[in-house]
């Protein structure tokens, strides 16, 4: 496995699809296990590292002793070169933080310069996933070097607009939203009477917002047509722009592409159940080889 080349900087975009990876991991997990760990993918963009994919390492703990699956990682790590090798090893991450965590960090440090650490917390134990990254920082005390120390330095989400909807849902309380501060003070108020599971996503709110002033759009041009009021052909026009970017799609065509789409996703799951299956075999066949040496 290639040493990756990234340099020293400590800005980092994180890909939301990063955190789905590690929730599915941490949920996928087998009943006897804890927490996990696996490698971060990525590469350099300018003056930041972008996290873009993610996939699991299994290891091992013995008393003091901690080992990491290196056959099973360096196969994982060429797959995902062949399908995108743009993308590098930049770091790791885990759900917690433990006394094994600067052990697993020197291990990737051996292979990655200056990897990054990315920590969540699926538990949600301050209701929230808690998502932070750690760089590695050099003590110095009279200008000598005396070791090495995890700090936590500040990320950026790299996300669409819907994503970033999705993520202020899932990591942040709902209260401090930037979507929830823009609305008005009576639909904030009927939001937070009702059912807060239910009825407090933000795309619920935009979507009601959106049926609102297609109503408002509908009764106007009602009016227009039958004369109760004068027509604006600007705003005429604007309608109409905007009407025309709404792609026209027959049922047939839909029902094809709606039904291609249900096959890839069975596809998905199922590639996904034979890599879960295949990572199951390679660690107890891993435990077993290593209980003869014990």
């Amino acid at each position: 496995m290639s040493v990756s080349t990234l340099g020293s900087s400590n800005k980092f975009r994180v890909d939301p699809l990063v955190i789905c990876n590690i929730l599915d991991h941490f949920v996928r997990r087998p009943d006897e296990e804890g927490d996990v760990i696996g490698a971060l993918l990525g590469s350099k963009v300018g003056d930041h590292v972008e996290i873009r994919n993610s996939f699991p390492v299994p290891y091992f703990e013995r008393e003091e002793e901690l080992s990491i699956d290196v056959e099973y990682q360096r196969t994982m790590y060429d797959l995902h070169r062949k399908v995108d090798s743009k993308n590098v090893i930049v770091g790791w991450y885990a759900t917690a933080y433990s006394d094994q965590s600067r052990g697993i960090h020197e291990i990737f440090a051996q292979r990655v310069a200056n990897p990054v650490h990315l920590l969540v917390d699926p538990r949600m134990k301050n209701g929230s996933l808690n998502v932070r990254t750690l760089c590695n920082y050099t003590l110095h005390l009279g200008g000598k070097e005396v070791g090495t120390v995890l700090r936590e330095v500040s990320f950026l989400w790299k996300t669409t607009h819907a994503e970033r909807l999705a993520l202020e849902e899932m990591i942040g309380d709902l209260k401090g939203s930037p979507v929830m501060e823009h609305l008005p003070a009576e639909d904030v108020a009927e939001i937070n009477e009702r059912d807060r599971e239910a009825e407090t996503s933000d795309v619920h709110v935009t979507l009601k917002k959106l049926r609102s002033s297609l109503g408002v759009i509908n009764e106007y041009v009602s009016k227009v047509l039958a004369g109760e009021v004068q027509e604006d052909k600007a705003l005429g026009r604007q309608l109409h722009a905007i009407i025309t970017t709404i792609p026209q799609i027959d049922s047939e065509t839909f029902g094809k592409a709606f039904s291609d789409s249900i096959q890839d996703m069975l596809m998905v799951i199922y590639l996904s159940k034979l890599v879960k299956a295949n990572t199951t075999v390679a660690e107890k066949t891993h435990n077993t080889m290593a209980g003869t040496f014990y």
